[in-house]
């Protein structure tokens, strides 16, 4: 059989069929001979348990892209997130952001939120990046501005959230699709956001295609990421 790995725990793997249903699996020994972890959004042939038994991966197909952190395959657009207001937008991360996507095959688009709080600096830092290929969005989550354009630009692709903790990425998920994502208020003391995103997991969306939301982090490298 042949499906899409959608999330990892513990050694076991979770993989989804062409139909929606979801096997339990976990990777045969090969595989760490052979070097070669299965990753979120890896499509994989493998083979289903029996009853509670879990079943096992036995091929990892072809890549067309890969990360190294967040630990993912085959992602079709990566969404650079930035706020418009607290926590101030760091530059400097998104263009490191959006360079690396690049580096990886992926392409970028540059989600900038909270244009409730101050949409002048929205479209500032969205007209930075003018003529940089990264199809800017100003949301705001409060009001919904930009939602429902974003939601139809990632209609049927899979795709994931980058940027610093704060930035609303969860929130913004959550007003996309109706999902009910943990979030986190900021840090009064020091102008960040809560890391509340434990794992990655790819969630299939209304509409067609599949959101990943990963822990906050703040590096988005390749497996041929060179400093």
């Amino acid at each position: 059989m042949q499906g899409v790995l959608v999330r990892g725990i513990g050694g076991f793997y979770y993989a989804v069929d062409e139909t929606g249903a979801e096997y339990t699996l976990r990777a045969q020994a090969k595989f760490r001979r052979q070097h070669l972890k299965p990753k979120i959004g890896d499509m994989v042939n493998f083979e289903p348990g029996n009853g509670e038994e879990e079943g096992w991966i036995t091929e990892i197909l072809p890549r067309k892209n890969e990360l190294v952190r967040p630990p993912v395959a085959n992602i079709d657009v990566i969404c650079v997130v930035a706020a418009s207001a607290v926590p101030a937008a760091d530059r400097m991360l998104v263009d490191r952001l959006l360079i690396n996507a690049r580096r990886a095959g992926i392409r970028p688009m540059l989600i900038v939120t909270k244009a409730d709080l101050d949409k002048a600096n929205a479209e500032a830092i969205a007209a930075e990046y003018t003529g940089a290929e990264v199809e800017p969005h100003i949301v705001s989550v409060e009001t919904g501005e930009g939602v429902d354009e974003l939601r139809e630009a990632l209609k049927g692709l899979t795709h994931a959230f980058a940027g610093q903790s704060g930035a609303g990425k969860s929130s913004l998920i959550n007003a996309l699709y109706g999902l009910s994502m943990e979030t986190g208020d900021l840090s009064r003391k020091i102008d960040r956001g809560k890391n509340t995103t434990r794992r990655c997991e790819l969630v299939t969306v209304p509409g067609g295609g599949r959101v990943l939301d990963t822990p906050g982090f703040s590096l988005l490298e390749t497996e041929t990421f060179d400093p």
